[in-house]
């Protein structure tokens, strides 16, 4: 059998023979791990928004957006004393810790 001896669904993998087998194969573990860690990179900025990364995984696409989302216009990212990042709206002079797309994304 050969490492490719698996059926890949989007993100699933299912296994059309021996499991143990298929988990000891280097590239069957480099595409796990791989989407382990991108997933883990997804589950924060997600429950952030109120997502649940596990029961709402179909929509943790949404996350990464906003995990990337640029700042709209009239909005700067800022240092603050302690080195923490806020956002800076140079159009009403209103600050924020929160990303100003946050909430857009909330209700997605």
């Amino acid at each position: 059998m050969s490492c490719s001896s698996f059926i890949n669904v989007g993100k699933l993998v299912w296994l059309s023979f021996d499991y143990p087998f298929v988990l000891a194969c280097p590239i069957v573990q480099e595409h796990m791990r791989a989407d382990l860690r991108h997933i883990h990179t997804l589950c924060l900025p997600a429950r952030y928004l109120g997502m649940d990364p596990v029961a709402d995984q179909a929509l943790l696409h949404i996350a990464e957006w906003a995990l990337v989302a640029p700042v709209p216009e009239g909005w700067m990212t800022q240092l603050d004393d302690a080195g923490e990042e806020y956002f800076y709206n140079t159009l009403t002079g209103q600050t924020s810790y929160e990303h100003p797309m946050d909430e857009h994304y909330r209700q997605v």
